[in-house]
């Protein structure tokens, strides 16, 4: 119910750059980005306080090498009999790879509006079949 770890596997382990103890050591909000530490707490109030029982978000966490991995994660309240919430259990996947190259294609295509821009060109898209042009 504090945010700390109990249990967590090999792979999410080694995306972390950490060992089953270390993360024992600390809770999931110190390792999460500073400037996603808001809405996860305010998902996680809600999972804990029985509002939600799960939610899903794309947040980042901090490597032990101080690097930034991109993972989506979606989480879910763990109950006890009663069905009163005892903490929480997450689904993790590094998805750092593809933020980069949305990244990266974010910037081309800024690069490719810009030049079409300055050389008074532009672009379209002719469906032959319907003779639509878009």
């Amino acid at each position: 119910m504090e945010g700390r770890y109990i249990e967590s596997n090999a792979a999410y382990q080694k995306m972390l750059g950490r060992s089953e103890v270390e993360l024992r050591q600390t809770t999931y909000q110190e390792l999460t980005h500073p400037d996603d530490r808001a809405i996860e707490a305010l998902a996680s109030a809600d999972l804990l306080d029985g509002r939600a029982g799960n939610f899903q978000m794309n947040k980042r966490y901090l490597h032990k090498d101080g690097s930034t991995i991109w993972i989506n994660m979606h989480s879910s309240a763990l109950k006890n009999a009663a069905g009163s919430p005892i903490g929480t259990i997450a689904i993790v996947e590094d998805i750092t790879e593809r933020k980069r190259i949305e990244d990266e294609l974010k910037v081309s295509e800024a690069r490719l509006a810009e030049s079409q821009r300055i050389a008074g060109f532009g672009n379209w898209v002719w469906d032959i079949e319907t003779d639509d042009i878009a």
